[in-house]
């Protein structure tokens, strides 16, 4: 009950501001200030919740890249613990972007790899 509350919490501020229609939702949209704050409060549970986030979108770009036959994003390139400080990192020095401008950047940095190399 006391996580759920949490997630709660970390969502309110993302949906209360929200009054035009909206190309992205959920913890991408946040700004690195307020993952910093949310980050704050609760470390883990904040960390697992946009990190989360952070991994279903890279996943859905990889999703679209392999069924076009496309180049996809290596996550195993990186572990998630390093993945994590790097966005945190980027949102310490980019308070004002983006929360997903953070997961971009890590994206610019992993290796693409070819469907067929698998």
């Amino acid at each position: 009950m006391r996580f759920v509350l949490v997630i709660l919490l970390l969502i309110a501020p993302i949906e209360a501001g929200r009054a035009a229609p909206a190309a992205m939702g959920g913890p991408g949209a946040a700004s690195c200030a307020e993952f910093a704050q949310a980050y704050k409060s609760n470390p883990v549970a904040a960390g697992n919740f946009y990190f989360a986030w952070a991994q279903g979108y890279i996943s859905g770009l990889n999703s679209i890249a392999l069924q076009t036959n496309q180049q996809f994003i290596d996550l195993a390139a990186m572990s998630f613990p390093d993945q994590q400080m790097f966005i945190r990192q980027y949102c310490d020095q980019h308070p004002l972007a983006a929360y997903v401008q953070g997961v971009l950047d890590l994206i610019e940095r992993l290796p693409k790899r070819s469907p067929q190399s698998n």
